[in-house]
């Protein structure tokens, strides 16, 4: 029985059709010879002969692969300032692990954060100075404003930001049932960002003076170039 055109039949014919273009997209010939060359071709079939895969599974895995030699490099340069950070606070773990409370409890908790609520982040700052790495935090910065930094959704978050960066004292928070008192701390932050979510921000700071200056102006901007992909074969 065919439905009509209510809010069922309309995601009922998109099931359908979605199914329709999974069948007729598994029939298609995907020909490797027509987009490698004979060399680059021969490697897959290698592959299927060997290891009983076929030529287009093992292609389609290796762009993913592939994706790993390629980038700005920033991810690597994110990973190493961490690194060493990192080894800093085991020589000295008195100095850099603090108690913070989380839930009902206390856990010792290193400086470095890297994805945290705006209470999260509070509770975090009430036990020490802090600095948040992320080589991916596009989603980090959106959640704390700084994407949007003049939707007043996000004025507590931004707010945060900006005490953080130049350093918090005597300030309490209650929320609720809960009491975050921050006797002294400040916040680093060292993060990667793709750059996508920024053409608004280019937008308004081309067409609105000062209007976005107390987040932004306490950042340091640096563009990396885009790095030509390596071959495997290349690093050895």
């Amino acid at each position: 029985m065919r439905r009509g055109r209510g809010q069922g039949g309309e995601a009922e014919n998109i099931n359908y059709t979605l199914n329709d273009n999974i069948k007729a997209a598994a029939g298609l010939k995907f020909d490797l010879s027509k987009i490698l060359t004979s060399e680059q071709h021969e490697i897959f079939k290698k592959y299927q002969e060997g290891a009983n895969v076929t030529e287009e599974g093992s292609f389609f895995g290796f762009l993913t692969m592939i994706g790993h030699f390629c980038g700005s490099g920033k991810s690597n340069t994110i990973r190493v300032i961490k690194e060493a950070i990192m080894k800093v606070e085991k020589m000295f773990p008195n100095v850099y692990f603090k108690p913070v409370r989380i839930a009902e409890q206390e856990q010792e908790a290193s400086s470095v954060i890297s994805d945290l609520s705006l209470l999260g982040l509070r509770k975090h700052l009430a036990s020490q100075n802090k600095i948040l790495i992320h080589d991916e935090a596009d989603n980090v910065l959106h959640g704390y404003g700084v994407f949007d930094s003049g939707n007043a959704k996000y004025s507590a978050e931004a707010a945060l930001i900006i005490k953080a960066f130049d350093g918090i004292r005597d300030e309490t928070r209650s929320t609720g049932s809960m009491s975050v008192t921050i006797t002294r701390a400040k916040m680093s932050m060292l993060v990667a960002t793709v750059g996508a979510k920024y053409n608004k921000l280019l937008k308004c700071w081309a067409t609105v003076n000062g209007g976005l200056e107390g987040l932004h102006n306490r950042m340091i901007y640096q563009v990396l170039p885009s790095v030509e992909p390596t071959r495997p074969q290349e690093q050895v």
